[in-house]
């Protein structure tokens, strides 16, 4: 009967009811980067579907490069044959490796490739999704 009467008797949630976009309730965001002179800046958020990411958004990092577009888990750490993103000697790049016996691995990189240890390398994750424009 008194509209002012019944807001003053409202709790501050019933007032003020949060809207949030659907995308952020059912898809976690996943951090986006670019590399650039072998150093992340970080972008906004992406929201990748479901199908795109293998395992948790928060081990998923998506990269954005002049190449095309990676997702990468930063859970695995175990190098293997595939694409990387790792960082040498502070820079960080996505390339491809192939291990071979003796704890080596043989790095590409553009038209350029080196045998180094396992133990050159730090890291990050491996790609598990490439998208290239056509």
């Amino acid at each position: 009967m008194y509209p002012q009467a019944d807001e003053k008797n409202k709790s501050k949630n019933e007032s003020q009811p949060t809207v949030r976009p659907l995308s952020k309730i059912v898809v976690p965001p996943v951090k986006q980067v670019t590399i650039e002179g072998g150093t992340f800046n970080e972008l906004e958020d992406i929201y990748l579907d479901q199908g795109l990411i293998s395992g948790k958004a928060e081990d998923c990092l998506y990269v954005k490069t002049t190449e095309g577009d990676y997702v990468i888990d930063t859970s695995t750490k175990q190098l293997s044959n595939g694409i990387w993103l790792i960082d040498i000697d502070g820079m960080k790049s996505i390339v491809k490796i192939a291990r071979i016996p003796g704890n080596k691995i043989i790095v590409h990189q553009d038209d350029t490739s080196f045998e180094c240890s396992v133990d050159d390398v730090e890291v990050i994750g491996r790609a598990v999704k490439v998208i290239k424009s056509i």
